[in-house]
């Protein structure tokens, strides 16, 4: 499955119609595959789901209008809102209490992963073969991944300190220092390109760029029309 300018092509087994068109498809911004079923977040915020639905794991809740993210695990859907917290549905782990400042988001058969803006990594889920027991003194995450009994962090490693800065479009982004960058209100604006420059004490290294384009949510009606009769002479 992928998708492409907003639409998503999708092809393999459907016989759960997971890889059927859905009839939302032109207006996805994020996609994820399970077992059997799709997920998918719209342009407004929206998350869909199609095909196999025995534990509710296609059936997102329906106040759930600002996703940015969406993960499949193996029967269950996870998102991360724009506020950096996170809604789960299906047969899925119960969520840490409090768990804020959210960034990224893995899912894996029976467990679950979130990436915070300080780099820590929190896991909760199934833990059978130490897949949620995350190793003492991880920092410094930039990116996580869970899989079936077992997780991943991408770590930036190397003599510290380490200092980051961010650039976008080839300029340095003021006051981007930290190691994750976080958009709080992105806009259309602000899509681009965007690296990241790592420094320590013996030397540099600036990351490949990264396009973003953020989707804007198409226009809806607010009030419904009624019609205007205008009195004035005849003739």
């Amino acid at each position: 499955m992928r998708a492409a300018g907003g639409h998503v092509t999708a092809w393999g087994d459907n016989s759960f119609g997971q890889s059927g068109d859905p009839g939302w498809s032109e207006s996805a911004v994020a996609i994820a595959g399970g077992p059997y079923f799709t997920l998918a977040v719209l342009a407004d915020g929206r998350v869909r789901g199609v095909g196999e639905n025995s534990t509710g794991q296609a059936t997102p809740p329906a106040d759930l209008t600002d996703a940015v993210s969406v993960k499949a695990g193996g029967c269950f859907g996870l998102a991360l809102r724009v506020t950096g917290t996170l809604t789960a549905w299906g047969l899925a782990p119960a969520i840490p209490e409090g768990l804020s400042n959210v960034i990224a988001i893995a899912a894996g058969m029976e467990h679950c992963l979130a990436l915070r803006s300080d780099g820590t990594v929190v896991a909760w889920g199934q833990n059978g073969a130490g897949e949620c027991s995350v190793p003492p003194g991880l920092d410094n995450a930039i990116g996580i991944a869970a899989g079936d009994g077992f997780s991943l962090a991408l770590k930036a490693v190397g003599p510290v300190p380490l200092t980051y800065q961010w650039r976008f479009n080839g300029e340095d982004i003021s006051g981007a220092t930290n190691s994750v960058l976080v958009f709080s209100n992105p806009q259309p604006t602000t899509g681009g390109n965007y690296s990241v420059r790592v420094s320590n004490p013996n030397g540099r290294v600036t990351s490949p760029e990264a396009g973003i384009v953020v989707a804007g949510a198409p226009p809806w009606i607010t009030q419904a029309p009624t019609n205007l009769l205008q009195h004035g002479p005849v003739g």
